[in-house]
């Protein structure tokens, strides 16, 4: 249900935890979010219906790509390099031309 839901959101930059991430060019990593007051989106109250209790949101050249596991995973930063190389476009730190909104690409239980 997270995921169909999620299907249909963009958020504008800096607004909500994927824009945000984005903005800033930082990852987030919840790895209890289930119980944490951390209102990272207004899809947390979907994410804990759903028993998600780690959130990952790692910014990309041209997005967000964001990450849900049923379980609580602590942070691994190797997992958050190689995921933002992974879909990296450019061989360098260059960040593309940022746009007013922000997609995000969802992976569940990584």
């Amino acid at each position: 249900m997270f995921f169909l839901a999620s299907m249909y959101f963009s958020f504008p930059q800096g607004e909500g935890g994927p824009g945000k991430c984005f903005e800033s060019g930082k990852h987030l990593w919840l790895s209890n979010a289930l119980n944490s007051s951390f209102d990272y989106c207004f899809r947390s109250s979907l994410a804990k219906f759903a028993g998600i209790q780690t959130i990952v949101l790692i910014p990309i050249d041209f997005g967000v790509v964001e990450f849900g596991s049923v379980r609580s995973i602590p942070e691994n930063m190797n997992l958050v390099l190689s995921i933002g190389s992974s879909f990296s476009t450019f061989p360098s730190p260059v960040r593309a031309k940022p746009t007013s909104t922000v997609s995000s690409i969802l992976l569940f239980d990584f």
